[in-house]
């Protein structure tokens, strides 16, 4: 995988370690009733959840060696995860589960989607930050279901993005480029190669969604559309075309600020379609916990 990737794509957070309920944060005293406004509990169903995840996907890599690596790299996400989350909240004194949830693999994909749909449709319905942090949670998640279906030998669930109704011309200009780039990249492909009517094609197809994008934003063929007319192509070819594949996940996961309801939906359905297209959904890759670029 690309270091340029991971170090696009990756928002880190120092990782946790789980001991039965170590992952908690524990008062001396209970908070007010009234002290937790909406985003605060909004965070707690979400770190709640994300705890069984990592609790289930550590109990079921304990009695299952055949996959105990990917069950340990969503119990390892979780962490990162739920540190970000701010943890789970829990009164001194009190315990959050009466024990620690058990499960096999089958019942970690079962979980893994579950949460990912939650973190998805709160990414669509939140603000900001907080909203692009859940976005990224979310194509993580799925991503390593992906991973972890694919050790199971099932397929993992299709998705087939369509483009929103409307981008905005400043976070958009990124990854209207960059498709782009991509369509002037196959064009060398074509002409390098002794039968180019597939790398054309594929050329063209790049074309056509920077233009569409470009119409989208309302730039198209103005002073302000952000295409050039040619990209630095230098070095290796392959590597570059695999570097601006991985480079269009960011640049979709950015159109979540300024994005909204469906079309919101459809940039996180287009950053794991990208994402998948960069091979980031294969066995054995890396998968940064939290995709995109903030954390809140």
């Amino acid at each position: 995988m690309p270091r340029r990737l991971l170090a696009a794509l990756a928002a880190v957070v120092t990782a946790l370690t789980l001991a039965g309920c170590g992952a908690l944060r524990l008062e001396s005293e209970d908070p007010p009733a009234q002290s937790a406004g909406p985003e605060e509990q909004l965070r707690q169903e979400h770190a709640t959840q994300t705890w069984r995840l990592a609790e289930l996907a550590r109990s079921a890599a304990a009695t299952d060696p055949d996959h105990a690596a990917v069950l340990e790299s969503v119990t390892q996400d979780a962490l990162v995860q739920l540190d970000a989350l701010g943890g789970v909240w829990q009164p001194a004194g009190r315990h959050l589960e009466p024990a620690t949830p058990r499960g096999d693999a089958s019942a970690v994909v079962d979980l893994l989607a579950a949460s990912t749909a939650a973190a998805a449709q709160s990414a669509i319905d939140g603000d900001g930050d907080l909203a692009g942090m859940f976005a990224g949670i979310a194509v993580s998640r799925s991503l390593r279901t992906d991973q972890l279906a694919s050790a199971l030998g099932t397929e993992p669930d299709a998705v087939e993005p369509a483009l929103p109704d409307a981008v905005d011309p400043a976070t958009s200009a990124d990854l209207v480029r960059t498709l782009d780039a991509l369509g002037q990249a196959w064009e060398v492909v074509a002409a390098r190669s002794e039968d180019p009517a597939s790398a054309s094609a594929e050329a063209a197809s790049w074309r056509d969604q920077a233009q569409q994008l470009a119409v989208l934003a309302g730039v198209a063929d103005t002073p302000e559309d952000p295409r050039a007319v040619s990209y630095d192509l230098a070095g290796d070819l392959d590597e570059t075309i695999a570097d601006l594949r991985a480079d269009l996940v960011p640049c979709w996961l950015a159109q979540v600020a300024t994005t909204t309801g469906e079309d919101r939906r459809a940039v996180i359905d287009l950053a794991l379609a990208a994402a998948r297209d960069a091979g980031l959904g294969e066995p054995g890759a890396e998968i940064p916990a939290i995709l995109g670029t903030s954390v809140a």
